[in-house]
C-alpha cells in the first residue's frame, strides 16, 4: 500500500525543513569554531562530535517521519533544504553568530583581566599590610628591652 500524496508532500516538507536545519547547525558551527580557533586535535574532534550529532538526528528524523524507509525524495529533500537555506541566509547566519561568539569572547577576556586586577589590588591593600599587622615575631634572646 502506498501513502497517499499529500502524506508524501508533508514528508517532503518535513525534510526539507530539516536540510534548512542542519544548514543553520553548519553555518552556526563553522562561525564558532572560527570565533574560537581550537587546536588541531580538538577541532578534528569537535567536527567528529557535530558530524555524529547531526547525522543522529537526520536517522531520528527519518525514522519518526518515514517509519524508516529509505526513498530518493529524503536525500533530495535534505539537499534541497540545505542548498535553499545556504543560498538564502547562510552568510547572515555565519556573520551574525560570528559577531556574537567573538563578543562573547571579548567580554569573557574583559571580565577575567577585571577580576584579575580586583584580585591583585586586593591582595596589595588588604591582605599583605593585614598579615604584616598580624605576623607574630619570634622573641629575641629573652631580653625584655
Amino acid at each position: 500500500m502506498h501513502p497517499p500524496v499529500d502524506v508524501q508532500l508533508w514528508r517532503l516538507a518535513v525534510l526539507f525543513l530539516m536540510g534548512i536545519f542542519c544548514n543553520i547547525l553548519f553555518h552556526t558551527y563553522t562561525a564558532v569554531r572560527a570565533a574560537i580557533s581550537p587546536a588541531k586535535l580538538t577541532g578534528h574532534i569537535l567536527d567528529a562530535l557535530v558530524a555524529v550529532l547531526v547525522l543522529i538526528s537526520i536517522a531520528a528524523t527519518v525514522f519518526v517521519v518515514n517509519y524508516g524507509e529509505i526513498r530518493l525524495y529524503i536525500g533530495l529533500a535534505i539537499a534541497m533544504g540545505f542548498v535553499v537555506s545556504n543560498a538564502l541566509v547562510g552568510d547572515i547566519v555565519y556573520n551574525i553568530v560570528f559577531r556574537c561568539a567573538k563578543s562573547v569572547i571579548k567580554i569573557i577576556a574583559r571580565t577575567k583581566r577585571f577580576l584579575n586586577s580586583a584580585i591583585n589590588t586586593l591582595n596589595q591593600k588588604v591582605w599583605v599590610p593585614l598579615s604584616n599587622m598580624l605576623k607574630i615575631t619570634p622573641p629575641g634572646n629573652g631580653d625584655d628591652t
